[in-house]
């Protein structure tokens, strides 16, 4: 039998105040996982923040070669079971107030005894990237840095990803064959979909 109208007790509501909320935004769906950035009222315009967020992930091209992070950041074949350690990147997500571009991101990896990161760099007219042993510090605050990429999920295809430089914008990492490698190079945005510039994340 049902409680007549009378019986019904109405649950008591406490209010809620504003600063429980937080703005969130999609950022990025890495292999199920979806990922959002809150809106850090610490962050001032033209900085960025490391997040309590980090994935241990392989970079695959698509020739289903892996990025190594010693040998000068180059790809090798072999398969996914036996992937040493050194195939493992660590991908350190930093909030930032340029969500729209996508999750800012620092690459860094293991080896030789330090923690080395993925860093953009200048050689007189030519745009590279290199493995540097300078870390990046928790607070940046610049609306770019060598080390600070913007990751992007590619729309209409599963699990492949793009990582665009915060300090040149339209400049993606990508792979090029450079005498007899296949190397992580920095490449501009061409008019479409250049799959130089994709790769899939992989636990």
């Amino acid at each position: 039998m049902f409680p007549s109208s009378s019986q019904v007790t109405e649950p008591h509501l406490e209010p809620v105040g504003m600063s429980e909320f937080q703005c969130m935004e999609f950022a990025a769906v890495l292999e199920n996982e979806i990922f959002f950035a809150a809106e850090d009222q610490d962050i001032e315009e033209d900085s960025f923040r490391r997040m309590n967020k980090c994935l241990s992930r392989m970079i695959r091209n698509k020739n289903h070669q892996f990025l190594v992070a010693d040998q000068g950041l180059v790809f090798e074949n072999g398969p996914v079971d036996q992937a040493p350690f050194d195939r493992r990147f660590s991908i350190e997500m930093y909030g930032t107030t340029e969500c729209a571009r996508g999750v800012a991101v620092v690459i860094r990896f293991f080896s030789e005894g330090c923690w080395h990161v993925v860093r953009c760099t200048q050689e007189g007219s030519r745009k590279k990237v290199e493995a540097s042993s300078e870390q990046v510090p928790d607070y940046v605050p610049d609306s770019c840095n060598d080390a600070v990429f913007f990751l992007q999920a590619v729309e209409g295809q599963s699990n492949k990803f793009m990582f665009e430089s915060s300090r040149w914008r339209c400049w993606f990492l990508a792979f090029s064959a450079e005498g007899g490698f296949y190397k992580l190079v920095l490449q501009p945005r061409a008019d479409e979909v250049d799959e130089r510039q994709l790769f899939t994340l992989e636990k």
